[in-house]
């Protein structure tokens, strides 16, 4: 004897009661009612007869057979699929189900989010996939982050500076994904599942600025573990990956150089022809080096540490230093002294000393100042490229190769 149960017959509640406690019906057809929630040790045979969306609704009808009924002698339970549900689902017998779970750290939930196998298995909710489901708990957990990043931390006033490496980080994460740092989760969010793949896979160092975010912005929290006053014992700063002491990562920084100039193509321009670098290699050459933990503020503290110095050298300064043994100078320095040499290279009127002047203090702001920066930048409403060219006497191209090349003159810097 069979009978079809849903909630739309006559007291459903007692039509489930006679199933679980009475001989009969034996068979009970159900979409969905029985599936959780209901225990009936004697249930021994489980028939599927429509696909299952979810493998946590699946593994869920699984349990109403699971039950031990010794008074039937019930060793085993058996699963009749007649829809080849099982085929497709054990493809992915291996992937988790999704749940909320905040120690999960954005790494695991990138690296489920891009396995191939997410798009295609099915959701909690109909119509999604598990990778939509990833993707929402990934931006939920940046939101959480980003919020944590924008506030002050432990001990420090609104409006104080940021941590370095906070601060570095959320720059190139700025700087990787053109938007702001509060308007990141949107991005994300906006670019949609498949979007969102396509760009974690080809960026590969926003997984990396993400996970070192969250890390720099939890670092204001502190837990009280003992009622007595603390007692400061010793300072000390480790660096990098496994918090090197400064030298060794200098050390790593250097090698990290030299295995990668020629794979890198801002770096192999930085070591051979440094006038000849563009602002979107600059950009790129800065994002590879935070990804791979080497900022500008973390070498210069590492050097600081080391040295005992407190060189403003820019970070095509310290590669060149541990590249080619440059001498480290601050950057300033380098374009005050190139900028002598070349008003001293030629009979320049007043006016066009000061032009000199200003492309020079431009160059401390920006490093590169090249065509774009009469086009569209600082420029731009003084008369752009072709009116400073023509006040320089058609010369403003070999200006800046000259400054250029003066810049990292290092005859001149030792």
């Amino acid at each position: 004897m069979s009978q079809k149960i849903t909630g739309a017959v006559d007291r459903p509640l007692d039509a489930i009661r006679h199933f679980k406690n009475e001989p009969f019906p034996k068979i009970a057809v159900t979409v969905d009612l029985l599936s959780t929630g209901i225990d009936v040790p004697r249930v021994s045979n489980i028939v599927f007869l429509r696909r299952v969306r979810s493998r946590i609704l699946y593994e869920q009808m699984l349990g109403r057979a699971t039950r031990l009924c010794p008074e039937i002698g019930k060793e085993v339970f058996r699963i009749y699929d007649a829809v080849g549900l099982y085929d497709v689902l054990s493809e992915v017998s291996d992937m988790k189900p999704l749940v909320k779970d905040v120690s999960r750290t954005t790494k695991q939930l990138i690296e489920e989010l891009v396995d191939p196998r997410s798009t295609k298995v099915a959701g909690a909710d109909a119509g999604r996939s598990h990778a939509d489901e990833v993707l929402r708990q990934i931006v939920e957990k940046i939101r959480r982050v980003v919020r944590r990043a924008q506030k002050p931390q432990q001990g420090q006033k609104a409006g104080d500076a940021a941590d370095p490496s906070l601060h570095d980080t959320i720059e190139s994460l700025e700087g990787l994904m053109g938007c702001t740092l509060k308007a990141l989760p949107d991005a994300i969010h906006d670019a949609g599942t498949e979007g969102a793949i396509q760009l974690l896979t080809s960026k590969p160092e926003l997984t990396v600025l993400l996970e070192r975010l969250s890390a720099a912005a939890n670092t204001g929290k502190r837990a009280i573990i003992a009622p007595h006053d603390d007692v400061v014992v010793s300072v000390e700063h480790g660096y990098g990956e496994g918090n090197q002491k400064p030298e060794d990562y200098l050390a790593s920084f250097a090698a990290f150089v030299e295995q990668n100039k020629n794979k890198i193509q801002a770096l192999s321009v930085v070591c051979v022809r440094p006038r000849d670098l563009t602002r979107a290699q600059l950009k790129d050459l800065k994002l590879k080096l935070d990804a791979a933990g080497y900022s500008e503020a973390s070498i210069r503290a590492a050097w600081r540490a080391w040295k005992n110095e407190d060189i403003a050298a820019t970070i095509i300064g310290f590669v060149r230093q541990r590249a080619l043994g440059s001498p480290l100078v601050p950057y300033n320095e380098r374009v005050d002294r190139a900028l002598a040499k070349i008003q001293a290279s030629g009979s320049w009127t007043g006016p066009q000393k000061k032009w000199l002047e200003r492309i020079a203090e431009q160059m401390k702001k920006e490093v590169i100042v090249d065509e774009e920066a009469f086009s569209k930048g600082a420029f731009v409403n003084v008369g752009g490229w072709k009116g400073i060219d023509k006040a320089l006497g058609g010369q403003l191209k070999k200006v800046l190769d000259d400054l250029g090349d003066e810049v990292w003159n290092d005859n001149k810097a030792a």
